[in-house]
Order: C-alpha cells, then sequence, then structure tokens
C-alpha cells in the first residue's frame, strides 16, 4: 500500500494484506493436519478392530498419541491464524490514522500553525508506533508457532481420558535424578507447554506432577501482542491468578485446575503422588498439600483426592503454608538467596523461625560470590518438612551461558549443596523409575471437561 508520507515516515514493509495472505495459508495448513489426524484415527480404529495382543494396543497406542499432536498443531495453527487477522486489522488501523495524520499535518503548514503541525506530527508516530508493534507481534507469534510445532513432532501426548497401562517409557532416571530432571523440564517449552502441567506414572503405581511456575513473567513465552492488548493465552498460569495465593493464602485457580488434569489423566483415587513445583507451581503444590479434601495421606478427605507423600519445591516462599499441610507429608521447599522473586515474596512473610546453620559442601559449579552456609528451616516444627535457603547466583553452564537465581536450572544445579537433612527427604523418592510421561492441559477460566468417575 502506497501511503502519503508525512514527516515521520511509514515503513514500505508492514502490509496487512501480506499478514491476512499467510493467515489464510495457515488456515489451509489447519484443514491439512484436521485431515491427517483423522487419517490417523481410522488407522488406530482399523487396528482395534483386526489386532491383538499387547503390540496392537502399542500401536494404537501411538497412533493415538500422534494423532492427538496433529489435533494440538492444528489447534495451535488456528490460534495464530486468529492473531494474525487481529494484528492485520490493527496495521489496517494505523494506516488510516496515518493518513489522517498526514493531512493534518499538510493543512497546519498550509495555515502556518506550528502547534497543529506539532499534534499532527505526534500523531504519525502513534500511528507508525502501533504497526511496529503490530508487526513485531507477527514475528514473534510465527516464531513461537515454529517452536510449538517443533515440538509436537517429536513430543509424547496422552489424550485426555485415554490411559494405557502396558506402554513403557523408561528414561533411565530414578529418584532424585528423576527429580532433577522434572524440575529441569518446567524450564523447557518444548517438552512443558505454557498451557500445560506434566504427569510422570512410575513403576510402583505412583505419579510424580510437575507443576511449572507463570507463563507471563518473561517473554520467552508469550507474545509482545499479548503484552500489548492485555490478553494473556489460555492457561491457567498467570502471574495475576498466582497473586492472591502468594500474597495472602487466597484463592489459587492453578490448584483447581490441577486437579480437574489429573482427573482427565486418569490418575485414580488415592494414588500416591509426589508434586515436584517451581516459583507459583511450589506455591500450587504446597496449596494442594495442605487442602485437607484433597489430600488423603491423614485419612480425611472428601470427592476426588490423593495421598500427597511429597512435595519438591523450589523458588517460592512457601514456609507460612506448611502449617496446613499433614505431618505425614514431606516437604523440602529450596531457596537461593541470589533469587529475586524469592526474597521479594519473603519481604511478605518475614521468617520467624530459629535458623538452623549446615554446613556447605563445596559446589565448584557456583559462580564466585559471597559463601554462605546453608540455612535450613522446619518452619512447621517437622523434621520431614523443611526450607532450605542456599547461595545460588547466576551460574554458567556450557550450553545455554549465564542463567539467573530464580531460574529452574540454577535450582537443578544447586540439589547437591543442600545439606543432610534435605538430601534425607530427596533420597526418600527412592529409586522408582518412569513407566509413562504424558501432558495434560490446564486452561484459564470454566474446564469444559467432565472429568471421569473415580473409583
Amino acid at each position: 500500500m502506497n501511503l502519503p508520507q508525512g514527516a515521520f515516515a511509514y515503513p514500505a514493509s508492514i502490509d496487512a494484506a501480506a499478514v491476512r495472505a499467510f493467515a489464510t495459508s495457515l488456515r489451509t495448513t489447519a484443514e491439512r493436519l484436521d485431515s491427517v489426524d483423522d487419517t490417523v484415527d481410522r488407522a488406530a480404529a482399523s487396528a482395534r478392530q483386526t489386532w491383538q495382543g499387547t503390540a496392537a494396543e502399542t500401536f494404537s497406542y501411538h497412533m493415538n498419541d500422534r494423532g492427538h499432536a496433529f489435533e494440538l498443531a492444528s489447534e495451535r495453527v488456528r490460534e495464530a491464524t486468529r492473531t494474525l487477522d487481529d494484528l492485520a486489522d490493527a496495521i489496517d488501523r494505523s494506516q488510516r490514522a496515518y493518513v489522517s495524520a498526514v493531512e493534518a499535518e499538510r493543512r497546519a503548514v498550509d495555515r502556518g500553525s506550528v502547534q497543529e503541525r506539532d499534534e499532527a506530527v505526534w500523531a504519525e508516530t502513534e500511528a507508525v508506533g502501533i504497526a511496529v508493534a503490530a508487526s513485531f507481534g507477527c514475528d514473534q507469534t510465527l516464531t513461537a508457532l515454529a517452536e510449538l510445532l517443533a515440538a509436537y513432532a517429536t513430543r509424547s501426548f496422552l489424550p485426555v481420558g485415554e490411559h494405557l497401562d502396558d506402554v513403557l517409557v523408561d528414561n533411565g532416571l530414578a529418584g532424585r535424578d528423576l527429580m532433577v530432571d522434572a524440575l529441569r523440564a518446567t524450564n523447557e517449552m518444548e517438552r512443558i507447554a505454557p498451557d500445560e502441567i506434566q504427569v510422570r506414572r512410575l513403576d510402583d503405581g505412583s505419579y510424580m506432577v510437575v507443576l511449572p511456575g507463570v507463563t507471563d513473567l518473561t517473554d520467552n513465552v508469550t507474545t509482545p501482542w499479548n503484552w500489548l492488548t492485555g490478553g494473556p493465552q489460555d492457561t491457567v498460569r498467570k502471574v495475576a491468578n498466582a497473586q492472591p495465593s502468594v500474597i495472602n493464602g487466597g484463592p489459587n485457580p492453578y490448584a483447581e485446575a490441577v486437579k480437574m488434569a489429573m482427573q482427565r489423566a486418569g490418575i485414580p483415587a488415592g494414588s500416591d503422588v509426589t508434586f515436584v513445583g517451581h516459583s507459583y507451581g511450589s506455591y500450587t503444590a504446597v496449596d494442594l498439600a495442605g487442602d485437607d479434601a484433597f489430600n488423603s495421606i491423614d485419612g480425611t478427605s472428601s470427592g476426588y483426592n490423593v495421598r500427597v507423600r511429597n512435595v519438591m519445591g523450589f523458588g517460592a516462599d512457601v514456609d507460612w503454608k506448611l502449617k496446613d499441610v499433614p505431618a505425614q507429608t514431606n516437604v523440602v521447599a529450596l531457596n537461593s538467596r541470589d533469587d529475586v522473586v524469592y526474597r521479594a515474596e519473603t519481604s511478605l512473610h518475614p521468617e520467624t523461625r530459629e535458623v538452623l546453620r549446615q554446613a556447605l559442601r563445596p559446589g565448584a559449579d557456583f559462580i564466585p560470590s559471597p559463601w554462605y552456609s546453608p540455612a535450613t528451616r522446619t518452619p512447621s516444627g517437622r523434621p520431614n518438612q523443611v526450607e532450605v535457603e542456599i547461595n545460588g547466583g547466576r551460574q554458567w553452564d556450557k550450553g545455554d551461558g549465564y542463567y539467573s537465581g530464580h531460574d529452574p536450572r540454577n535450582y537443578a544445579r544447586s540439589v547437591p549443596n543442600v545439606g543432610d537433612q534435605a538430601t534425607a527427604l530427596y533420597d526418600a523418592l527412592g529409586s522408582h523409575r518412569v513407566v509413562e510421561t504424558y501432558n495434560v492441559r490446564v486452561p484459564d477460566g470454566p474446564r469444559d471437561t467432565v472429568p471421569p468417575t473415580q473409583p
């Protein structure tokens, strides 16, 4: 589109028609993905009718798994299409505003009004700013879509309502290593998407539920257009939802979403569960453990419930919540003195209990900074429920470079330096291995899936 140019030039490369054309091509892609999904579903159904045995079940499971990946990919492509259409509309509006401002500038020049000209030029800059932001939003939307589609091509999913016990997926990790791997997964969008949590079924029949933190604290999992428009992703993992629980123990929508997701994932009522949570996920894990109706480990519950055996939390000041957690539930809350998010939270809930110091085992992975001993607290007065403060700081990884104190990778590498009391609780996880791993969505707002009846 050729626009009249004013004192503040409108970028010629920003074209709403090109954005709409790409959105149209994405709609075609979504239709093709739907077609592939239907073909895969028919193949799986045909196999179930003519083929019996473990091999047939495994084949059917993997076909359903791939079909679900195509279904999710189609949903994400359609979401991107809608976003591109909105951004194209914003570009159109910016162009109309720009043309109007240029005309106003020319009239002001003809009249010799400096003030009116300055106001018109300012309107031009605003119009160009909106266009540039929308264009950047297009780039980021397509980049995020490409990353998600690449992840869906390789990740494993379990369709909602389906559960196959015979399929073994052993990643070779056990005990504390399994917990550390789960913590690292909270930082990797290709393993746990912004609107998901992860469920791992272990070989003893128990479950590990992995709860990442918020998605909108950093820029790598949200688009600038969401930030510009105030339109968050369809996920319960948002800062706005975290604030009531973090500040004053108010309602926690993430915890309610996790309950529903665990039921949709087929975790039977009464199962033994370990929660691994980072940041808001850590708050949510402790909230769930302290929910009398949900955590039946002490024999009291109502409705759908599980036995919360362990809570492994990182990067969250949860010690003031431990009074509500049953004595039978083990808790380790690991925090870094160099985690600015954690430090901000501690100002809301000052520590009141005596600090029990232990000797810090040397950690070669730490970047040099003032050394402190790890401080172990037992806020609930129970030796199996501890909060440990360590010196974390910025750390160096050959593949990732520096990363900050709140980063899950920082905590993953700090686990060997937590002191004997917390180490014993980590080792209590045992040597159980993963049998099955799958992700479950935790959308924001009402859940449109009724959970299955639990035995």
